[in-house]
């Protein structure tokens, strides 16, 4: 019994089964209450049709046999615990709720059962940087297709070999010459399959929700949902927010950091120090948006023979827009324009229209050209996720060419990837815009 109940303990712990157990709780309770008042001759609820309801409160007081009086006082019993059972059941949803949302720092990210639709947004080259891009995803975007070599004829290919520990799995070929790629399978997987797909968006703040005045919803690239490369990748995304209130890997409510295979925790007093630099850094301009961006990146290779390991060159950075702000004039003359067009419009189809004209960023070139060189401090104020960012870019840069270059062995290598068992991880689905 102990046996059994101990491998259904994630069941027998999980949300729905709460109502499952509170069910069978007030079935047994209810079988009690019609056997004491049928003399335990049947347990069939059709007893109680015949008992209830009593014409007066009159009929209470002068007529009601014991038998009647028993039922009432069980009935109402009963009533008192199914109350009971309900008042549980809402603590533990809530509870449970609690336990499958994520924190970071004093930030909490909400787990919704269900992810949003999958991000299916492209941006290449310059189009990153527009207007339409900034205000509408952010968040990352890795769009690179090549990494450079030695020789521009090189052979290159890709190899996954189960039978070696995990994190020397993945082997890459140039010319012939075999290196170990330094990736573990929770993070192959996903890489492979972003790099397999034809969008190229990562994550993004920007997502369709009912609340966006008190939400930011999360919308992933497929190959990232239900991923812990997708919540690194998030943190990515996130944490220019409040460097110093996110610079903190995220954990469940109890309990301590949340790692994958292969990963070590921050060092705290680098990352602090790391964090408060950055955060002095971002009061120095009223930033509107930002996107984690390759454009304009040489991912260059650098191959170790012997299987001693393989290396890149490259990093991703942050380009920086910040918000346009129209002069008075501007907004009565775009208002006026407007209404003149539709003169039944309402008051709030015309702010509307005169935030779209108008609402823009400009590309802050100078502020992403200082940022750019900060990368090492991201890394010390979280190297987890600033070396998995940086991961992504890479590799998926080296799987784009070898998919364009050679793709019957790309398809059977992607294939292959896909069959990698990797552990599902509920990534969050919304963030409060008021910290809780």
């Amino acid at each position: 019994m102990l046996t059994s109940l101990a491998h259904r303990w994630p069941e027998l712990t999980s949300r729905s089964c709460y109502a499952t157990v509170a069910w069978y709780l007030l079935l047994a309770r209810l079988r009690d209450f019609f056997s004491e008042l049928d003399g335990g001759r049947s347990h069939a609820p059709q007893k109680c049709v015949t008992l209830w309801p009593l014409s007066s409160p009159e009929e209470l007081q002068r007529g009601l046999s014991r038998r009647k009086l028993a039922f009432m006082k069980s009935y109402f019993k009963t009533l008192r615990v199914l109350l009971a059972i309900v008042a549980i059941l809402q603590l533990s949803v809530r509870l449970a709720h609690a336990a499958g949302d994520i924190f970071m720092g004093d930030y909490r990210l909400i787990v919704d059962d269900e992810p949003l639709a999958a991000l299916e947004r492209s941006a290449f080259g310059a189009a990153t940087f527009a207007y339409s891009f900034a205000s509408e995803v952010g968040g990352i975007n890795f769009q690179n297709t090549r990494v450079i070599a030695a020789s521009n004829n090189m052979k290159l290919a890709v190899t996954y070999d189960a039978t070696r520990p995990d994190g020397k799995r993945l082997l890459v070929s140039v010319d012939g010459k075999v290196s170990v790629a330094p990736l573990y399978d929770w993070q192959i997987k996903p890489i492979v399959a972003y790099a397999d797909s034809d969008t190229t968006a990562v994550v993004s703040l920007f997502g369709p929700g009912p609340d966006k005045d008190n939400f930011f919803y999360i919308a992933y690239h497929r190959a990232f949902q239900k991923s812990l490369l997708g919540l690194r990748l998030l943190q990515a995304d996130m944490l220019l927010m409040d460097p110093k209130g996110l610079r903190k890997l995220p954990r469940y409510k109890t309990g301590g950091p949340i790692l994958g295979v292969g990963e070590k925790d921050i060092d705290d007093a680098k990352s602090e120090q790391a964090a408060s630099q950055l955060a002095n850094l971002i009061k120095m301009k009223p930033i509107g948006s930002w996107v984690l961006s390759d454009v304009d990146i040489d991912v260059k290779f650098i191959s170790k023979t012997d299987l001693s390991g393989v290396d890149f060159d490259g990093l991703p950075y942050y380009y920086f827009w910040h918000p346009y702000l129209p002069s008075e004039a501007e907004v009565q003359m775009a208002a006026m324009a407007w209404i003149k067009r539709h003169p039944n419009a309402t008051e709030e189809d015309v702010l509307n229209a005169v935030k779209k004209s108008l609402g823009r960023s400009i590309g802050d070139e100078n502020f992403t050209s200082l940022m750019k060189g900060k990368y090492s401090l991201f890394l010390d104020a979280n190297t987890p996720v600033y070396r998995t960012a940086m991961q992504v870019m890479r590799y998926s840069a080296l799987f784009r060419q070898i998919r364009d270059q050679s793709p019957s062995e790309w398809k059977e290598f992607a294939s292959q990837a896909d069959n990698i068992t990797v552990p599902q991880f509920q990534t969050p689905t919304r963030v409060p815009k008021i910290r809780h």
